[in-house]
């Protein structure tokens, strides 16, 4: 299978079957990037696209954020908080549709209204990650 990515390792569009040396050369002519690769997923091309990229003309598996949060629920006084550590550095995460830009592993919430915040962080090429913290 030819898998044709972006620079950064994105899976574009894939080639399956037998592919006519012609379609490699123009290729190559347009300086497009791609990698033959063995993709043997019963025919699973979604995963191939969401869990997957290209490093050094390899299929590689996209990491997991694996922060800890150390609580979902806090009470909306501004006051009590919510600690996630473990992320990327630097991140940018997204905090209920705002950016917030990280350079250290750690942020922490607190909220002055009640309501479900929605904390997420997608940085190429890890897997995105979310959470929701509620405060009442």
């Amino acid at each position: 299978m030819i898998v044709v990515h972006s620079e950064e390792g994105r899976i574009i569009q894939t080639l399956d079957g037998a592919v006519d040396p012609s379609v490699l050369t123009a290729l190559d002519q347009q300086g497009v990037l791609y990698a033959d690769i063995d993709f043997e997923r019963d025919g699973n091309l979604h995963e191939l696209f969401s869990r997957y990229y290209v490093a050094d003309g390899r299929l590689t598996l996209r990491a997991a954020i694996t922060p800890s949060v150390s609580t979902i629920e806090i009470r909306a006084d501004g006051k009590d908080k919510a600690v996630i550590k473990g992320l990327p550095k630097p991140c940018t995460l997204m905090v209920d549709g705002h950016l917030v830009e990280r350079k250290g592993g750690t942020i922490t919430l607190t909220a002055d209204v009640p309501a479900t915040y929605r904390v997420a962080v997608e940085q190429w090429p890890l897997l995105p990650w979310s959470v929701e913290i509620v405060a009442t």
